[in-house]
């Protein structure tokens, strides 16, 4: 998975193309994003979206937990 980050970031930085990753991993999500986009289950929604930040794995972790309330 680390190597896979590492490569996805070197691509990234080489050529500055715009890359869609999806992953269920928070932590992963705002380590190679800039921005986020979570989504919710079926129907499949935008529930939030982030510009990502030094508090970002908070405000989805919280986002969540708000919506699986709801």
């Amino acid at each position: 998975r680390e190597a896979i980050q590492a490569d996805l970031m070197e691509i990234w930085e080489r050529t500055g193309r715009t890359i869609l990753f999806v992953t269920h991993d928070i932590p992963e999500a705002a380590f190679l994003g800039e921005r986020v986009v979570v989504l919710r289950r079926m129907p499949t929604r935008v529930i939030c979206e982030y510009e990502t930040e030094a508090e970002i794995e908070k405000k989805i972790v919280a986002r969540l937990a708000d919506a699986s309330q709801a």
